[in-house]
């Protein structure tokens, strides 16, 4: 889809949120192809596009994802040297927006939208395929802006394995929910020591940058 500046996008002009460019017809077959097995190393990733980087702004107009977006990278890396890695997010099938803030909800191919900081877990097979599985089960509930948008489905997703990502809310006057802006900033004033001694001791890498210009691994933007 066109938006501003001729750029292709994933969420149109503030504060609505649109469909995904690349929607995944079939989540479970999207994500079925990791397997669990001693000699692999897995990794989750939360990536977040702030509207604004480095504020807690939660609708940017000027930037080309004006409401900015969270979405997670799953990674299986064996020990024959492949790799398997997917990129996905939760979104509206069709669009939502203060006053209308419910459709039925949909994931998309993430693997091209750019990001700006992220946090990097090392984690084992049955707990990367746990995730999987809640994202596969977070198609059963809509999209709500309020309630259970992008940011509440990688939460969501990471606390099924006792992963408990910083919970702030805004308190905008249109928009009461979770949000990368608040989510994206959570991230980088994050004492790493301390959010992993409370996580079960995760192994945790955090990556920032101060604009939208990084991407998923298996992108062709690396």
């Amino acid at each position: 889809m066109t938006r501003s500046n001729g750029n292709t996008n994933n969420v149109s002009y503030a504060p609505i949120t649109i469909s995904p460019d690349a929607p995944i017809a079939d989540i479970k077959e999207e994500l079925k192809c990791f397997t669990n097995n001693s000699t692999s190393i897995y990794n989750i990733s939360v990536n977040v596009n702030e509207p604004d980087p480095g504020t807690r702004d939660v609708v940017n107009p000027f930037s080309s994802f004006p409401v900015g977006h969270t979405f997670l990278t799953l990674e299986q890396h064996n020990a024959d040297g492949t790799s398997i890695i997917r990129t996905v997010g939760f979104y509206p099938e069709n669009s939502v927006k203060p006053c209308r803030e419910t459709d039925q909800s949909i994931f998309g191919n993430d693997s091209y939208t750019p990001y700006d900081v992220s946090l990097n877990f090392t984690v084992n097979g049955t707990q990367l395929n746990k995730v999987a599985s809640t994202l596969i089960n977070q198609l059963a509930y809509q999209y709500d802006l309020d309630n259970f948008n992008c940011t509440n489905s990688a939460m969501d997703a990471l606390k099924a394995i006792n992963i408990n990502l910083p919970d702030t809310k805004s308190d905008e006057p249109l928009f009461s929910g979770n949000d990368p802006g608040d989510l994206g900033e959570n991230i980088r004033s994050l004492n790493l020591n301390d959010f992993s001694a409370q996580n079960g001791n995760v192994k945790t890498v955090r990556t920032v940058s101060n604009s939208d210009i990084l991407y998923p691994k298996g992108s062709l933007h690396r």
